[in-house]
């Protein structure tokens, strides 16, 4: 959750001045109202130097949760205290949405709750491990009898973050004797901090890369070229996984690079055999292409080939080169070569990670016919977003009710709840959305007049620190309902 909800009121403490952050918002006026307008709620709060002070006598202190910086991988904690200064016992709730970063002490599945005796005090501790850097921040939801308030965390995570791009190269069919293509890898430091590459393990002779050592400032990028040496051809296809070494503290291990191919005698040879078009949204058409070679080593003799998609319903197109000839090598040094250009059609669902095969037979000469399967890839990602039940009714005045929020999608995204004077309810007013993880929806009840009350809440996806993926299907409204008769 993003935000306070609404009917928190902010008190000055330098100057004393109260700004009434409430809002009592709503399209429908009530049905048999006796036409006052709304006020602030019945419960609201104070926030004075720095803690939360609730009409029940509960105070909530820091209002704002900062935690002393900390590099990858260190951790450190704090503590939320709330005090029972009432005139009866109170029952207590704290919830923290799973993250990679903050966690509840002791909570059960993100959520701590127990009784505050008259008097009484709780502390809840926020503890934070740097698992990715940059500042990061969450808000605490705290549930004190009828009061719900939200604690925002933060803390700023210092550290180095390697990405490789790409993590497979795959030579494909590379002629015996010769060297394959050089292919460029990217490796790019998305932290905060310098790191260094000081090398790879796991290198066999079967491959290279063009340097050992390189320094990625933060945000940088450094390539290196990866190559399959010169060999004898055989019928094992020749795969090794190998780890950048890196110098620096890293928010996560660094991610490992896979290299593959085959040495074969035939003088055409098809490759890559993999083929990945990266992730994109829904909705996204990608203008990202893959090029797969025919290349034909022969001095004496023109290759035919022709390709096809094997599903009838696929998520990728050729662009071009789906079909022809591959003239005779000049010399022996210099192959012919012709590409089968492939895309990815407009994202859609189903989400995920998907795969299709695409067929490529060599047809002439007799000696090279053959059939290749080339793997294509590509990433489909985006929210959907699950509400429950569709509608709640039954309030109390003054009562706080919640929907079940998720997100079964597989990507990140932030939401905001609509909300318009005098409808009666005081509502949420966004939410971040990780890939299920369960949510709530807080409504409350806060009409000032008689009547019966209805509302239609819309959530709509917002821009956030972060990232907010795309909603891939209309989200549900969530219904609220309730009538106040004194």
């Amino acid at each position: 959750m993003l935000a306070r909800l609404r009917q928190t009121l902010v008190v000055l403490a330098s100057t004393g001045a109260l700004l009434a952050c409430a809002t009592l918002a709503g399209i429908e006026a009530p049905s048999d109202g006796d036409g006052a307008t709304g006020a602030e709620p019945e419960d609201a709060s104070l926030v004075v130097d720095g803690a939360i002070q609730t009409a029940d006598g509960i105070t909530i202190a820091p209002s704002a949760l900062t935690l002393p910086g900390i590099r990858c991988e260190e951790k450190q904690s704090s503590a939320i205290t709330i005090t029972n200064n009432g005139d009866a016992a109170a029952p207590y709730e704290v919830i923290l949405s799973q993250n990679q970063t903050f966690s509840l002490r002791g909570a059960t599945d993100g959520i701590m709750k127990g009784t505050i005796d008259r008097g009484g005090f709780v502390l809840v501790y926020v503890d934070a491990i740097g698992s990715a850097p940059g500042p990061q921040s969450i808000d605490v939801v705290v549930k004190v009898g009828s009061s719900v308030q939200q604690i925002n965390a933060k803390v700023d995570v210092l550290g180095g973050l390697l990405a490789v791009n790409p993590t497979l190269v795959d030579f494909g069919e590379v002629q015996q004797n010769r060297e394959s293509a050089v292919v460029p890898i990217e490796l790019k430091n998305e932290g905060n901090e310098q790191i260094s590459v000081t090398g790879v393990a796991g290198l066999t002779s079967d491959f290279a890369l063009s340097q050992a050592t390189v320094i990625i400032p933060p945000n940088g990028t450094a390539t290196v070229g990866a190559t399959m040496t010169v060999g004898q051809a055989s019928d094992v296809v020749r795969e090794i996984q190998v780890t950048p070494q890196v110098g620096g503290a890293l928010c996560a291990p660094a991610p490992a690079l896979t290299l593959k191919g085959k040495r074969v005698s035939q003088d055409v040879t098809v490759g890559p055999l993999t083929a990945d078009l990266g992730d994109f949204d829904c909705g996204v058409t990608p203008t990202a292409q893959a090029a797969i070679g025919v290349t034909n080593y022969s001095t004496s003799n023109t290759a035919t080939y022709e390709a096809k998609l094997l599903s009838p319903a696929s998520r990728f197109k050729i662009v071009s080169g789906g079909g022809g000839t591959v003239p005779r090598a000049a010399n022996t040094p210099t192959p012919s070569k012709v590409d089968i250009v492939v895309g990815a059609n407009t994202i859609g669902l189903p989400l995920g990670e998907l795969d299709e095969d695409l067929e490529v037979k060599i047809t002439a000469p007799s000696e090279a016919v053959a059939t290749r399967i080339v793997k294509l890839h590509v990433g489909a990602y985006g929210a959907i977003i699950e509400v429950t039940p569709a509608s709640l009714g039954g309030f109390r005045v003054n009562e706080t009710k919640a929907f079940a929020i998720k997100n079964v999608g597989n990507a990140r995204t932030c939401v905001s709840y609509s909300d318009v004077i005098n409808n009666g309810f005081f509502i949420e007013p966004d939410d971040v959305l990780l890939p299920n993880v369960n949510n709530d929806l807080w409504v409350q009840f806060a009409a000032q007049s008689r009547g019966t009350y209805r509302y239609d809440i819309t959530i709509a996806r917002m821009a956030c620190p972060g990232g907010s993926a795309p909603i891939c299907i209309p989200p549900p409204k969530a219904s609220v309902s309730a009538t106040r008769s004194r």
